[in-house]
C-alpha cells in the first residue's frame, strides 16, 4: 500500500539514472529502506503528538469539559505544528534539489544524456522523484503529527455528532485536509523546485525562484481552503447538527472542497513538469 505513494512506484524509478541518483540517499536508496525510514519518522511524529496530548489531558483532569476543550485546542496546535514542519520540509526540498538540474548543465552531463537518447520527460520524472525523496523524512514526520490530530479530533467530536451524511462529511473533509494535502503538496513543491532548477543557471537564483513559487503555492492553497470552507459552510449550515444531507448535497460538498484543493495542486504540478520537459527539449546540446 505504501509503495504506491512513493517515488519508487513511478516507472522512471527503474531507469539507471534514478538508480544512480538514489544511491546518494543512504537511508532511502530502495523501497525497503524508505519504508523503514518512513516508519521511524512517522513514529517520532506520532510519539511526540501522543505525549503532548497526554500532558494536556493530565493538566485538564478531572473536568470533562476542560478535558475536551483542551484536547480540541491540542489537536489544533498539532495541526499548526505540522504546517510549520511543512515549511521546513519545503525549505529542505529547495536547498537539496534546487540545483539538481542546473548542476547537470554545469558539469556537461546533460549533453551526454541527451546525446544518449534520454527522453526529457523521463529525465524530469527521475529528478522529480529524487526531489521528493530528499524531503521524505520530514514528510513522514508531518504525517505522524497529522494522524494524531485527526484521531484526537475524531474521538473528541464522535460522542457529540449524529451519524449520517453530515458527520461523515465533516470527518472526511478534515481527514482530507490533514492526511492527503501534505502528500500532494510535497509532489507539487518538488515539481516547482526542479522547474526553477531548469530555468536558472545560478544556484542563488534557483533558491530565490523556488522560494517565491512555493510562497505563491501556499497562498493559493490557503485561498482554496478558504473558498472550500465558505462553500461548505453555506451548503451545510442547516445540517451539521441537524438533519441529514441529501446524496446530491453530499456529493456537491465533496466536489466543492476537493476540486479547489487537489485539482489546483494537480494542475500546478502537471504544468511545472510539462514546462520543465519542454524547456529541456528546446535546449541545444
Amino acid at each position: 500500500m505504501l509503495f504506491r505513494f512513493t517515488p519508487f512506484a513511478n516507472a522512471a524509478a527503474a531507469h539507471p539514472l534514478f538508480q544512480q541518483d538514489v544511491r546518494g540517499l543512504a537511508r532511502l536508496r530502495n523501497f525497503a529502506k524508505l519504508r523503514h525510514t518512513t516508519l521511524i519518522s512517522f513514529a517520532w511524529g506520532l510519539g511526540f503528538s501522543i505525549l503532548f496530548l497526554l500532558v494536556i489531558m493530565f493538566l485538564a483532569y478531572p473536568s470533562s469539559f476542560t478535558l475536551l476543550s483542551r484536547a480540541g485546542n491540542a489537536s489544533f496546535f498539532l495541526l499548526v505544528v505540522s504546517i510549520l514542519l511543512m515549511f521546513i520540509m519545503d525549505t529542505a526540498c529547495v536547498f537539496k534539489s534546487a540545483n539538481s538540474i542546473n548542476r547537470e548543465f554545469a558539469n556537461g552531463r546533460w549533453d551526454i544524456l541527451k546525446l544518449a537518447g534520454l527522453a526529457e520527460s523521463t529525465f524530469v520524472r527521475v529528478k522529480h522523484g529524487i526531489a521528493q525523496l530528499k524531503a521524505w523524512r520530514l514528510f513522514s514526520g508531518v504525517m505522524g503529527l497529522r494522524f494524531t490530530a485527526l484521531l484526537a479530533y475524531t474521538l473528541i467530536n464522535l460522542p457529540t455528532q449524529r451519524l449520517g451524511f453530515a458527520g461523515l462529511l465533516q470527518t472526511l473533509i478534515f481527514a482530507w485536509m490533514l492526511l492527503f494535502q501534505p502528500y500532494w503538496h510535497l509532489k507539487t513543491t518538488a515539481a516547482l523546485t526542479i522547474f526553477s532548477s531548469t530555468h536558472t543557471r545560478s544556484i542563488t537564483t534557483a533558491y530565490l525562484l523556488s522560494g517565491a513559487l512555493i510562497f505563491v503555492l501556499w497562498l493559493i492553497e490557503f485561498g482554496c481552503w478558504y473558498v472550500g470552507i465558505i462553500y461548505l459552510s453555506e451548503l451545510t449550515s442547516n445540517h451539521w447538527f441537524g438533519t441529514y444531507l441529501t446524496p446530491q448535497e453530499y456529493l456537491s460538498a465533496l466536489i466543492g472542497f476537493v476540486v479547489p484543493t487537489y485539482g489546483v495542486l494537480y494542475l500546478i504540478r502537471s504544468a511545472a513538469l510539462r514546462l520543465t520537459a519542454r524547456h529541456l527539449s528546446t535546449m541545444e546540446t
